[in-house]
């Protein structure tokens, strides 16, 4: 069973600024960072 590392709190920001900022689609982020999508949407 893998374990998953904690995204740091860098990490998080810049996925919403990139979000926000519509310079990446969920999908796109979601990929980049391997996070599901649910989790960028919450």
């Amino acid at each position: 069973m893998s374990k998953r590392s904690p995204k740091s709190v860098e990490e998080k920001l810049e996925v919403v600024h990139l979000l926000l900022n519509q310079e990446q689609s969920v999908g796109q982020l979601s990929k980049q960072y391997q996070v599901s999508k649910q989790t960028i949407q919450s």
